[in-house]
């Protein structure tokens, strides 16, 4: 899974794919460019069709990280 590959705990969620936690974190069907941060990653939707996220960019916050590795 994405959590996997970015190596951190999957988020407790009823959903099973990356689209169905993050309309469930957002509260709402999300838009292109909306983002939401997740521990030291941000997920940035790129396309959403039907009520359904396509494409999503996700970007690790190394600073973020650096600062936890260090504390």
């Amino acid at each position: 899974t994405v959590f996997q590959n970015l190596k951190i705990k999957k988020p407790n969620s009823r959903y099973l794919t990356l689209g169905g936690w993050l309309f469930e974190s957002f509260k709402h069907v999300p838009k292109i460019g909306e983002s939401f941060q997740y521990k030291n990653v941000t997920f940035i939707i790129d396309e959403v069709q039907n009520r359904r996220i396509q494409s999503v960019i996700v970007k690790i916050n190394k600073q973020n990280l650096q600062s936890k590795l260090g504390s």
